[in-house]
């Protein structure tokens, strides 16, 4: 598996397209309908056996990729199980554009009992340092506009498999 970052999304300085043509890749995406990390690519050369992933150079964009794709591919690769997100209800309503899959920063809460998911207000993927502060994406689905509060969203942990010391109690 190769890597890139940067140089994936429509601007005249972006060649890892024009790359993989040239270098006769097979491409099997160019782009997502997600937030943040729409210029992902994935392609494959088959004369090296090698897959490549061209990644978004923003830094939030990338780990998405990493987290949702990398991973992915490598956990389908190898066949291990599917990794599934838990059901936590929203402890507020979010409101997003229709057409494309986001992945929200958020933390994890214990409130009477029950466990919410509260989502970060700085979303942007150059942002980082709210990246330092939580330890969960939520994922909201393409075909849905709005969630309310108290209703049941899908979660994931940052890195998988790793949910010692991630709840904030109340």
């Amino acid at each position: 598996i190769l890597m890139s970052t940067g140089s994936v999304s429509k601007g005249k300085c972006d060649f890892i397209f024009s790359a993989l043509t040239l270098m006769n890749a097979t491409i099997y995406f160019n782009g997502l309908f997600i937030k943040p990390g729409k210029p992902l690519i994935f392609a494959k050369f088959d004369k090296f056996y090698t897959y490549f992933f061209g990644l978004p150079g923003n830094p939030i964009s990338s780990i998405i990729c990493v987290r949702f794709f990398v991973y992915h591919f490598i956990r389908n690769y190898f066949l291990f199980t599917e990794e599934l997100g838990i059901k936590v209800k929203l402890s507020h309503s979010i409101v997003k554009k229709i057409g494309f899959t986001v992945f929200l920063k958020s933390f994890l809460h214990k409130k009477d009992k029950f466990f919410f998911i509260d989502c970060m207000y700085e979303q942007e993927s150059f942002k980082i340092y709210s990246l330092t502060k939580t330890y969960f994406w939520v994922l909201l689905q393409s075909d849905k506009k709005s969630y309310n509060i108290n209703e049941y969203v899908e979660i994931f942990c940052y890195e998988p498999y790793s949910w010692k010391n991630m709840l904030y109690d109340e």
